[in-house]
């Protein structure tokens, strides 16, 4: 695809790649004169859409346009929504990374796997860090998170100072101690922000988050009244919870094991790092049948049904250590992401079959959001004052809910924009640009590449209407043109066979019909019609006709 170049008349403008418009695989392009910074690089998992690929990334062809001129990517924090795409990104766009110690611990995982260690200029920063990078000065800002280590972003750039605040909520019992920098951000306010970019995950969610804290305290509850083997499916990006139920397990003598490799990668970059409370696991999975049930607790991945994951491999009867028995407890300390409701509930339901009893958070305070509720977003719109604001990291209905409520507060510029709609700031405006058409780009096994690259439509095709193989054994000779069809389907009714018999004969009459000199081309797209028709009249369906060709001449 051809991209048209930015319009760089205004020296100060912003690009969002993902994240506005539909939640996840978050990038935000900054351009401050000629300089160019990424701020964070996430992807997506590839749903229905994209059948057959395993992560949905940003446009690569359109970061490798401009590749030449991103002096920075800037990570806010660790989740996959926001580093996922860091190997790839870098391949088409090398540009130095900074991050806190612990999102760099998570992206020097990611390069390793990838055979990129050592190849890449990372930059650890504190939040307290300040940072001159070209045109601009990056200062960053403590918030609170469902994963350690997370910053907002505060730039000062020739037309003002425009705040990103990454994902965050105002969690007044954070675990680690590690507040949220209020008084940074009234300094900030007290200062003069030009545009704040607040995050709009949870815009549609009244009052105030809960502690992380008090899904500790609500997990300790349930699991001091289970007398059997305890198994919590949790986030393995949440250190957090996992310290808790460290602390939860040695109160109530319990001994931890962890199931999931996630868990024991995130667990371990954590203690590298240095973050203190980290459990070690006690147990070896292999061993679990030699532990008491009510000295057990499991931390396990597979919250959302992830095929593979330990939790539902578990549930299917697959996981070569875990067997469920009647009087296990499996504890689901995860909210249930939007359009993951079905596949959670079978799991549920296959989990049940076992005997097993399944808490979830419906109506229990074992789970904490890491997002900002409404009133916690118009509380840092109230810390910051800003003359404008643009709600980002949100469904387009969230966007539009945030918009509402910093008109509320008084923020009278407020603009909505989506992926690809260009912002230009300037100093007492913003004016919107023109429309990059961006496309998503995918991982699929080791390949990536765009949706025509990969054939991902005809994935889609496929699937639904299935697959009819034909080769063609064609004799031609001067008077006629006559074939011998071969007819092979995939995910077709045949009817034990009946509807092969009648499209092959339907074929063979209606080819013996084509001119005796007829190209070999026309021979195979009649060939392909002719099947497709006979399906579509047969069966109702439309499926993907693929057609190999072999000819031998008559001397007839």
């Amino acid at each position: 695809m051809a991209y048209e170049p930015l319009d760089e008349s205004n020296s100060v403008g912003i690009l969002p790649i993902g994240g506005l418009g539909r939640i996840g695989m978050n990038m935000m392009l900054l351009w401050v004169g000629e300089d160019y910074f990424l701020i964070d690089c996430g992807v997506l998992f590839a749903d229905e859409q994209a059948p057959g690929a395993d992560l949905v990334l940003p446009d690569l062809g359109y970061l490798n346009t401009i590749s030449s001129k991103v002096r920075a990517i800037i990570l806010t924090h660790g989740h996959e929504d926001h580093i996922g795409a860091i190997p790839h990104v870098l391949k088409v766009c090398p540009a130095p990374v900074y991050g806190t110690r612990f999102t760099l611990g998570l992206v020097q995982e990611k390069l390793l796997e990838h055979g990129m260690a050592g190849l890449v200029d990372t930059n650890p920063i504190d939040p307290e860090s300040r940072v001159e990078i070209g045109a601009a000065r990056f200062e960053f800002i403590r918030v609170t998170h469902s994963i350690p280590d997370c910053v907002s972003v505060l730039i000062d750039t020739p037309v003002g100072k425009i705040l990103h605040t990454g994902d965050w909520k105002i969690d007044l019992e954070p675990v680690d101690d590690e507040h949220f920098d209020e008084e940074r951000f009234r300094k900030a306010g007290d200062l003069g922000v030009l545009l704040l970019l607040s995050d709009s995950t949870n815009a549609m969610v009244p009052g105030w988050s809960s502690s992380e804290r008090q899904a500790g305290r609500g997990l300790e509850e349930q699991i001091r009244s289970i007398e059997g083997r305890v198994f919590v499916a949790m986030f393995s990006s949440n250190i957090h919870r996992l310290r808790l139920l460290g602390d939860i397990a040695a109160r109530l003598g319990r001994r931890i094991c962890f199931a999931g490799r996630s868990l024991h990668s995130y667990a371990r970059v954590a203690r590298e790092v240095g973050i203190p409370g980290v459990p070690h696991p006690e147990v070896d999975l292999s061993h679990l049948e030699l532990v008491p049930d009510h000295e057990l607790l499991v931390c396990m991945t597979g919250s959302q049904a992830e095929p593979g994951s330990a939790l539902f491999r578990a549930a299917v009867g697959t996981h070569p250590h875990i067997r469920f028995r009647r009087g296990d407890t499996v504890i689901l300390s995860a909210r249930f992401i939007p359009g993951n409701e079905r596949v959670i509930h079978e799991m549920i339901n296959n989990i049940s079959r076992w005997g097993v009893n399944v808490i979830t958070p419906k109506g229990l305070s074992i789970h904490a959001s890491g997002h900002a509720h409404r009133d916690e977003l118009r509380h840092m719109m109230d810390l910051v004052r800003p003359r404008f604001f643009v709600p980002i990291h949100g469904e387009y209905s969230f966007l539009l809910r945030q918009a509402e409520l910093a008109r509320q507060a008084g923020i009278e510029n407020v603009t909505v924009i989506e992926n690809g709609k260009m912002l230009h700031i300037e100093p007492h405006r913003l004016r919107l640009g023109q429309t990059i058409p961006l496309e998503p780009y995918y991982l699929d096994g080791t390949i990536t590449g765009n949706a025509d690259y990969l054939a991902i439509r005809d994935r889609g095709k496929a699937a639904y209407n299935g697959v009819v193989a034909v080769h063609l054994q064609v004799h031609r000779s001067l008077r006629h043109v006559s074939g011998q069809v071969q007819i092979n389907t995939v995910g077709v009714c045949t009817d034990d066979g009946r509807h092969l018999s009648a499209c092959k004969r339907f074929v063979e009459q209606e080819l013996a019909l084509l001119p005796p000199f007829a190209p070999s081309r026309e021979i195979c797209d009649a060939c392909e019609m002719l099947v497709r028709r006979y399906f579509r009249r047969a069966v109702g369906k439309k499926p993907v006709v693929l057609v190999t060709y072999d000819e031998k001449q008559s001397a007839e």
